[in-house]
């Protein structure tokens, strides 16, 4: 004979369970109801299941399995698995474009009204010291009666309420000299201008330091993380909080080291990004001597970033596609943007379009090639590339 006692337990366990699989089943069911609710629309309190540009229903879901981890996902009970609702997750679009004295704020003006999207980020190149005159270039404190400085086109960046990218480029000098000193009076004085300055910006110094072009392009890797370091320690003195370092080398290393034998630590380096451009097929510049699409030039290295690097947001620092050589411009364009939204997005935050005609017509509107204009307008046109 059962126990009264024993009669009541089982009683009790049963009406636990009971409750708590009702709960399960509501929560799952009350997810359900916003996913079906989001298909044709925004995600119900910024949340969604989400791959890409699409957001997955309870019966997509028998076939994907878990997703992988994310820090900054909100936990939910789902059947059959346990699943994750994730942020919806997007990321900047920005572009290069060649800054023309006084008018700066017109050209990205020009820019978007040709794109038919404001893009989140501009970058700019900018060299300590003017290579026609030899002055040096501060952010904002003259150092001379009409001396350049470049707060002028950061400006024009943030009034678009975009935020600016230097690319800032010691070519003047070796790594050496940064690291012993010799330049702290100028790199202190740029840092207390930034800090002044107030807004987001984010810092590339030595950027593509793997490929023999620049002068920081070293074989002695400890040399080039010492100077970086050294940079960055003088911003952080300074208290210029509002600063971002990016560490972006080239996709690919050539005559030196491997890229991550110059990475200089987590606490140095905010963002991790990758230069490299589609040079088409018959350009000895191309390694892959064939038309390379995103994925071949980009695959490898986000994806070693993911596992080396797995805290940090990633970026395209630079990248175009040259005009039809074994391939379609405006194919490219789609199917990189495509790649990015759907195989990337977890990490990957900006990409930077350069927007130049220099060694090839990288323009996104490059003839023979009018319809990449076209390509890249229905690309970003995806609410996935309105960040940051």
């Amino acid at each position: 004979m059962v126990s009264t006692r024993s009669t009541l337990f089982t009683f009790a366990l049963c009406v636990s369970l009971a409750v708590g699989f009702t709960l399960l089943l509501s929560d799952v069911a009350g997810a359900a109801a916003a996913w079906e609710a989001e298909l044709d629309g925004e995600p119900a309190g910024g949340k969604a299941l989400h791959r890409g540009s699409a957001f997955l229903s309870m019966e997509d879901l028998k076939d994907e399995g878990p997703f992988e981890e994310c820090p900054d996902c909100m936990d939910k009970a789902f059947f059959p698995f346990v699943q994750k609702i994730y942020p919806k997750p997007t990321m900047a679009v920005g572009a290069w474009i060649k800054p023309e004295w006084g008018q700066y704020d017109a050209d990205i003006d020009a820019f978007e009204n040709m794109t038919e999207k404001h893009h989140g980020m501009y970058k700019l190149f900018m060299p300590w010291k003017d290579p026609y005159t030899g002055n040096w270039i501060p952010f904002s404190t003259p150092m001379c009666q009409y001396c350049a400085t470049m707060q002028w086109q950061a400006d024009a960046i943030v009034n678009n309420g975009s935020v600016p990218m230097v690319n800032w480029m010691s070519l003047h000098s070796g790594v050496g000299p940064i690291t012993n000193g010799t330049y702290d009076w100028f790199i202190r004085q740029f840092a207390i201008d930034v800090r002044n300055w107030g807004h987001r910006i984010l810092i590339n110094w030595g950027h593509e330091m793997n490929i023999p072009v620049y002068p920081w392009s070293t074989s002695d890797t400890a040399a080039y993380r010492a100077a970086y370091r050294h940079i960055v320690d003088i911003f952080r003195e300074e208290g210029a909080d509002n600063v971002e370092f990016v560490w972006s080398p080239n996709y690919m290393s050539h005559q030196l080291p491997d890229y991550n034998e110059y990475y200089p630590g987590d606490a140095y380096v905010d963002w991790v990004g990758a230069d490299g451009y589609n040079w088409g097929s018959s350009d000895p510049r191309n390694p892959f001597r064939t038309w390379a699409t995103f994925d071949m030039i980009f695959g490898p290295i986000l994806t070693d970033f993911s596992q080396r690097y797995p805290d940090k947001p990633q970026m395209i620092s630079e990248t175009s596609c040259a005009p039809n050589d074994g391939g379609s411009k405006p194919q490219w364009i789609t199917d990189a943007y495509a790649s990015i939204e759907n195989n990337y997005w977890m990490r990957l935050k900006a990409i930077f379009w350069f927007q130049e005609n220099k060694e090839k017509d990288w323009r996104i509107q490059s003839s023979p090639n009018p319809q990449s204009l076209e390509a890249y307008r229905e690309a970003v046109g995806d609410i996935f590339f309105d960040g940051p």
